[in-house]
């Protein structure tokens, strides 16, 4: 039989591999951040040089020129050589080079490819690959009484940028090593700490670490299971069961099979790894599993649920509410202009006109805004339905909207709760389905405390049979009993037929 590691060996091997992992972690984002610091400093550098030379009158001068200027040269290269740069470039607007710090390129075109920007006036900092090799430059363009005349590229070489990198990371190598030495001899000493303690260990202390983990497991604000393979709830904190109305203990439902609690749950849940909404309750939540591995066996399951309702409904909220506050803005002005319009006909007489004009005002789709406005007298609703007439157009999708009868403010919050979660599922399975230009009929009617909605648009190939399995699955059949909602889908005269009616009570 192999012999263990004794508990000092052991510990001493925990602690000087995290110790060595911490340092290297430490090391690489030390390197990483050196680097990028150079890196930072140098194109401060390159801007403030290109700013500077962007200004030199005899830069200017030269550009205007378009003539080369051997002194100019010169002055390029010592000043590339004082701050510590690979190259001072001035071209003109064709491309060509005027300075250079080999001479041979000068008077022949830039390379890089980026530089097409700043002959637009628009100052770049890129990295491109020129004549030199690759390199991180910076692109200005030069002006002459605001009109440009050239541009300037002040540039350092990747290879030069490394270097000045390196230099840096050199400078704390030495007490880094020397760091690492001490503290494998500190994390020897505390594993042999730690070892006498281990013996030590007495049941009050084992006792005092479960507490603290049953106190972090009842502060999660979410519905949190801890289930076995069969999924029979091994624990569960105080929030799961104030989901169920329970009063708030821990473990209450111990020894309960979880589907028995959360029927809406399936087999398939457990086998995908991303967050998932799950509607129970007539609320919306956001259910997240991660199975327990222990010796790449699995154990279990830990279930984490979290109500997302009111925040999905608040986005729902800002979003529709600022497109209807919009539409209702352009809708006042869209009508002061329509006055002028009539009075300017009416008072030159040009009735023949205003005729027309008046016919054409009186067309559904201008009209649309206001007859929302007179006959949806529930904010949230009249928002909702040009949120999504906005979505649909994204999708150059035309949902022509027809309301019959006014519908009135909600006696409960509930009820226009209901009819946006199971219009919002239906109309963006609806999204989905169908491609652009095609054109959908939305009816809205009110009547004995209901709201009938319609949809309808030409079938292209569905089976009746299709589009029952595309829409009843169990998420939307669980909105429809949670909603006391009826739902039916029908094809009459080659049109597909969506009709939901769904309580809606008037309010006092």
């Amino acid at each position: 039989m192999k012999k263990k590691l004794s508990l000092w060996a052991f510990l001493s091997l925990i602690l000087v591999t995290m110790t060595i992992c911490i340092f290297s972690i430490f090391y690489y984002v030390t390197i990483h951040q050196s680097y990028r610091m150079v890196r930072v400093q140098e194109e401060k550098i390159l801007k403030n040089t290109g700013y500077a030379l962007s200004r030199n009158p005899q830069v200017i001068q030269t550009l205007k020129d378009n003539h080369y200027n051997q002194s100019l040269q010169k002055q390029m290269l010592f000043l590339s050589k004082k701050s510590n740069l690979d190259y001072i470039v001035l071209i003109n607007l064709k491309g060509i080079r005027f300075t250079h710090p080999d001479s041979t390129k000068i008077g022949k075109p830039f390379q890089g490819g980026d530089e097409q920007a700043v002959f637009k006036g628009k100052a770049i900092m890129s990295t491109a690959e020129g004549s030199l090799g690759k390199s991180l430059r910076y692109l200005i363009p030069v002006y002459d009484h605001q009109k440009q005349v050239g541009a300037i590229a002040v540039g350092l070489k990747l290879t030069t940028l490394g270097d000045l990198s390196q230099s840096s990371i050199k400078e704390f190598s030495k007490p880094l090593l020397i760091s690492i030495l001490i503290s494998l001899v500190v994390t020897s000493i505390i594993s042999y700490g730690l070892k006498k303690q281990l013996h030590n260990l007495h049941p009050s202390d084992i006792f005092q670490h479960l507490e603290e983990r049953n106190a972090t497991l009842d502060q999660i604000q979410a519905a949190v299971f801890v289930i076995d393979q069969k999924h029979i709830i091994k624990r569960n904190n105080p929030a799961a069961s104030l989901l169920f109305k329970k009063e708030g203990q821990r473990d209450l439902f111990s020894g309960k099979l979880l589907e028995s609690l959360i029927p809406q749950l399936k087999q398939n849940h457990f086998s995908k790894k991303t967050e998932q909404v799950l509607h129970f309750q007539g609320q919306d939540y956001l259910l997240s599993i991660s199975p327990i591995t222990v010796k790449t066996q699995n154990r279990g399951y830990v279930v984490f649920l979290r109500n997302v309702t009111e925040t999905l409904f608040t986005l729902d909220q800002l979003a529709h509410t600022t497109a209807y506050a919009s539409a209702l803005q352009a809708q006042t002005h869209q009508f002061m202009n329509q006055l002028h319009v009539i009075y300017g006909l009416a008072d030159i007489e040009y009735y023949d006109e205003l005729k027309i004009y008046l016919k054409e005002l009186l067309e559904p789709q201008n009209e649309f805004l206001a007859r929302l406005s007179m006959l949806v007298r529930e904010p949230r609703l009249a928002s909702f339905i040009i949120g999504e007439r906005e979505k649909f157009a994204e999708k150059h999708i035309n949902l022509s909207t027809e309301i019959l009868v006014e519908i009135p403010t909600k006696s409960t919050v509930e009820d226009v709760n209901n009819y946006l979660l199971l219009h919002r599922y239906i109309n963006t399975k609806i999204l989905t389905l169908l491609n652009s230009t095609t054109l959908v009929s939305l009816r809205l009617n009110y009547q004995n405390n209901l709201i009938e909605t319609d949809y309808q648009w030409e079938n292209e190939k569905w089976l009746l049979n299709d589009y029952h399995q595309y829409f009843n699955d169990a998420y939307f059949q669980q909105l429809l009993v949670d909603s006391r909602a009826t739902y039916k889908i029908s094809l009459k005269q080659n049109k597909v037929i969506i009709r939901t009616n769904i309580i809606y009570s008037e309010g006092s």
